[in-house]
């Protein structure tokens, strides 16, 4: 793998890359798409999970990316079918860790994206047992509904988190 990484990142990025930097490209990929922020993102935290396979918020993010890179068409280096393997990173990260929230939406917008509503759904609900108030979440939470057609429910989440955090990204 990290022949593949040193493509995208100079050798010796990758032999200091923390796990902390791995999490600042996820974040930068969300606030900046592009496919080289996305690139950036899928091999810092590839290099993450490898380096502490009992990540489970690592191997979310990453499934996540795969779905925000599939959602803009681009391609990615380490998942031939990215939604597909996005699903299977979700499940990995509730194996080690049941309450990571980011593994039920990395499954629920995989899903969706499939078009697998009611996988979609339950991931949904399993998501809303752990903390559905806090605002970043809620409004997660609700847009995946509204994708899922059910509109009520979501725009109320939505709502309700705006009005908790009008300033969340």
């Amino acid at each position: 793998i990290s022949r593949n990484l040193s493509n995208i990142l100079p050798q010796k990025n990758i032999d200091d890359l923390k796990i902390y930097d791995a999490v600042f490209w996820y974040y930068n990929f969300v606030n900046n798409i592009s496919e080289e922020i996305f690139l950036k993102a899928e091999a810092a935290m590839q290099k993450a999970v490898e380096t502490d396979p009992a990540y489970a918020l690592g191997w979310a993010v990453l499934g996540e990316i795969f779905v925000g890179g599939y959602f803009m068409g681009y391609k990615s280096r380490f998942a031939e079918q990215q939604l597909e393997q996005a699903v299977l990173y979700g499940k990995k990260a509730i194996r080690l860790d049941p309450v990571c929230q980011h593994a039920y939406q990395t499954i629920a917008l995989a899903n969706i994206f499939l078009r697998n509503r009611s996988e979609a759904l339950k991931a949904i609900e399993e998501w809303k047992k752990i903390k559905p108030s806090a605002s970043g979440i809620m409004g997660a939470m609700g847009c995946c509904l509204i994708f899922c057609g059910e509109y009520e429910e979501g725009f109320k989440m939505l709502d309700e988190s705006v009005h908790l955090n009008p300033y969340y990204q």
